[in-house]
């Protein structure tokens, strides 16, 4: 017998601060700089890193894309 398992996004994503501790930089920081440029803290992190935000989390790019079109079949499906 073959049972699925479904995979927790929050199992492979991190938050901001998990993002900032990965890169080395003091959250706090970044949050002043993105505020100084005018920008929220995550559009900061996502030009910053290449990586995506989904759902509070962040993915490193090829793994947003995946989960954002996800997302998207998602969507359509519900509208058929």
């Amino acid at each position: 017998m073959c049972r699925r398992y479904e995979l927790d996004i929050t199992d492979i994503g991190i938050t901001q601060r998990g993002l900032c501790d990965r890169f080395g930089w003091n959250y706090p920081e970044v949050a002043k700089t993105a505020k100084y440029l005018g920008m929220a803290t995550h559009d900061y992190l996502q030009a910053k890193t290449g990586w995506l935000l989904r759902l509070e989390y962040y993915y490193p790019h090829d793994m947003g894309l995946y989960l954002l079109n996800q997302d998207r079949l998602i969507r359509e499906s519900r509208r058929h």
